[in-house]
């Protein structure tokens, strides 16, 4: 099950990554909020050894796209 976990927090690791490039080449602030979250949520995971904080993370996520702050795909 860790290996699982580890597994999922470096992909969320992954996409951080990928949006704060992205947040380099259009200076949109959602991305970055994007990024944060997703990059403390893989933080938290890989610290605490739990599901939940990537649960969290990607619900977080889905609210800042639903409220209009991740601009999502053109």
């Amino acid at each position: 099950m860790r290996v699982f976990l580890y597994i999922v927090a470096g992909l969320f690791a992954l996409f951080s990554l990928g949006l704060l490039g992205s947040f380099s080449q259009s200076r949109n602030f959602g991305l970055l909020l994007a990024a944060i979250v997703f990059g403390a949520s893989a933080v938290a995971a890989v610290s605490l050894i739990s599901w939940w904080p990537l649960l969290g993370g990607f619900v977080l996520a889905w609210l800042l796209r639903l409220t209009g702050g991740d601009p999502g795909w053109p």
